[in-house]
């Protein structure tokens, strides 16, 4: 993990900090030259060839930071935090204010029956309004009968349903689960199929009854090559 501090050159006390923390195994930035980069960085912003008040306005051709995510995000984070007070805060709304939170998917792991109702009805009792529910562990059925149970208590108008197969179907398949799955009204199911699959993906995403939202399959993938999936599938997905 490294920090990166923008400072005000005519008061150096102001200055934004932003956080540069590629993952092992899911970043295409975790590599051994990262540091190097970041130098490269670092200089040309002491040079004034980065604008202090550019935020996530950044001279890309000069940077070229297309396969540096993580880097991007601090010199971002940093630049918008020293634009607006170098007070930790990157925008003024009812979430940086504390007056309203993010609202979230209750997750549902996958394990036995048993244990896949008890997280449904502590998240139901909870008050969560969106439950996302691992599937592909358990007899196809049983999932079915898990969801059968939930939409018997609550229907799509007060509680969303979202799936993930985490690649769990073959291609075989994946089309005639999908059409099982519709019934129950569901927002989304993550990578039903194994990524890297791209034809098989191609296919479902024109006729998928339920809308596909791509994990898996962007993992490793540079901003540009994850404009990829959404123009070849054209329509039914969704970016997690």
């Amino acid at each position: 993990m490294y920090y990166l501090k923008v400072y005000n050159p005519t008061d150096t006390s102001l200055y934004g900090i932003g956080e540069c923390a590629p993952l092992a195994g899911l970043s295409i930035d975790y590599r051994p030259d990262l540091e190097q980069k970041i130098q490269e960085v670092v200089k040309l912003v002491n040079e004034q060839q980065v604008p202090l008040d550019a935020g996530r306005d950044l001279p890309a051709d000069l940077l070229s930071l297309e396969a540096w995510p993580a880097l991007t995000f601090a010199l971002e984070t940093a630049l918008l935090d020293l634009k607006h007070g170098g007070n930790r805060k990157l925008y003024q709304n009812s979430f940086s204010q504390g007056e309203a939170g993010i609202p979230i998917n209750g997750l549902v792991w996958m394990g036995d029956i048993a244990f896949m109702q008890e997280q449904i009805e502590k998240k139901l009792k909870d008050g969560y309004t969106c439950l996302k529910l691992k599937i592909g562990s358990l007899n196809f059925m049983t999932e079915l009968e898990l969801l059968q149970g939930i939409r018997e208590v609550a229907g799509p108008e007060a509680l969303t349903i979202r799936v993930d197969a985490n690649g769990a179907f073959s291609p075989q398949e994946a089309f005639k689960k999908l059409e099982r799955l519709a019934k129950y009204e569901l927002h989304s199911i993550e990578q039903p199929i194994k990524q890297g699959q791209w034809e098989e993906m191609t296919q479902l995403c024109k006729y998928t009854p339920v809308p596909i939202a791509l994990d898996e399959e962007l993992i490793g993938a540079a901003a540009t090559a994850k404009r990829r999936p959404a123009e070849k599938y054209k329509s039914s997905v969704h970016y997690t």
